[in-house]
C-alpha cells in the first residue's frame, strides 16, 4: 500500500542519518504543511487520516485544494496507523514529507550593506532549543540563523517547536566554528558571544545605525568555549538575579536580539 511507503519515508526523517539518505525532513498538522507550502518549501508527499479527509474544516479543504493543484501527492492512511506515524500527537491527523532545502550561503540571504543581524547557534544540539531558537531569531528581527555543529535544525522535534518560523527565516548550517566566523567576517558581521558573566552588559552595548552584529549563543550545558570567545569581537552578558547561574539558551537569545536590535525596531 503506497500510505505505507510514505509512512515509513516519513519514520526514518527522525533521524539524522534517515533525513540525509532520503533528503526530506517532515512535518504535522495542517498548519505546519500549509506554513512550509504558502513559503514554497518542495512538498513532494502528504498523509492525511480518514478522519482528516471526513470533517476537515474550510481553511483545511483550501489547503489540500491547493495541494492537489501543486500536483503534490496525496494519499489517505487509516487513522490508526498515521497516529503510529505521529507517535499519538494531536496534530490534525496529517503528515507531510518535504525535501531537504540547500543551505544558502551567507551573503546571498543578508543585505549587502547597512544594518543585518544574525543569530548563531553554536553546538546547540537539543532540537528543542533549536526550534525554539529558529522561532526567535524570526520573532527577534534576525536576517538569518546559522547552526554549526551536530544540530540538526530539520530535526522532527525542532521543526514542531519552531511552530513554521523554520520556513520564514533563512536557515544555514555551517560545517565548522572556523568556517562560521570566516563567513561572517566576509559579510562584515561583529561577532557578538553571549557569556555568562565575563562580558560587558548588554544594556551598556548601543549598536551603530549601521552595525552589522552576529549574536553567537552556546549549548545550554556548557556555552562558548573560552578560546571561541576570545576569538570575537566582543562578549556581552545579561544581568542576573544573585545565585542564578543561566538563563535558558532561547531567553537569553530574545534579550540580546532586543538589547541589539536595528535602528528600525527589528
Amino acid at each position: 500500500m503506497r500510505w505505507k511507503t510514505i509512512a515509513t519515508e516519513i519514520e526514518r526523517t527522525a533521524t539524522a542519518r534517515g533525513r540525509a539518505a532520503g533528503g526530506h525532513f517532515s512535518v504535522e498538522g495542517f498548519r505546519l504543511i500549509e506554513r512550509a507550502f504558502s513559503a514554497g518549501v518542495e512538498i513532494e508527499s502528504v498523509l492525511i487520516g480518514e478522519s482528516s479527509v471526513t470533517y476537515a474544516d474550510l481553511r483545511a479543504r483550501r489547503l489540500l485544494d491547493q495541494l492537489e493543484k501543486a500536483d503534490v501527492e496525496i494519499v489517505e492512511a487509516p487513522d490508526i496507523g498515521l497516529s503510529h506515524v505521529t507517535e499519538g500527537r494531536e496534530t490534525g491527523a496529517i503528515a507531510a514529507l518535504l525535501k531537504l532545502p540547500k543551505s544558502p550561503s551567507l551573503r546571498s540571504v543578508l543585505p549587502g550593506q547597512g544594518p543585518a543581524r544574525v543569530l548563531a547557534a553554536i553546538d546547540v544540539d537539543d532540537p528543542g532549543n533549536l526550534g525554539a531558537l529558529i522561532r526567535t531569531a524570526l520573532a527577534g528581527g534576525a536576517d538569518a540563523f546559522v547552526v554549526t555543529g551536530p544540530g540538526d535544525p530539520y530535526h522532527p522535534r525542532a521543526v514542531r517547536i519552531s511552530r513554521g518560523s523554520l520556513f520564514r527565516i533563512p536557515v544555514l548550517r555551517i560545517s565548522s566554528n572556523d568556517d562560521l566566523l570566516a563567513s561572517l567576517a566576509a559579510c562584515d558581521m561583529e561577532t557578538i558571544a553571549a557569556v555568562t558573566r565575563e562580558g560587558r552588559n548588554v544594556a551598556a552595548v548601543k549598536p551603530g545605525a549601521r552595525a552589522r552584529l552576529a549574536i553567537c549563543v552556546g549549548s545550554e550545558a556548557f556555552g562558548l568555549g573560552d578560546s571561541l570567545v576570545k576569538r570575537m569581537d566582543r562578549s556581552v552578558s545579561i544581568p542576573m538575579a544573585k545565585d542564578v547561574d543561566s538563563f535558558s539558551v532561547h531567553a537569553a537569545a530574545a534579550i540580546l536580539l532586543y538589547a541589539l536590535r536595528k535602528p528600525d525596531g527589528t
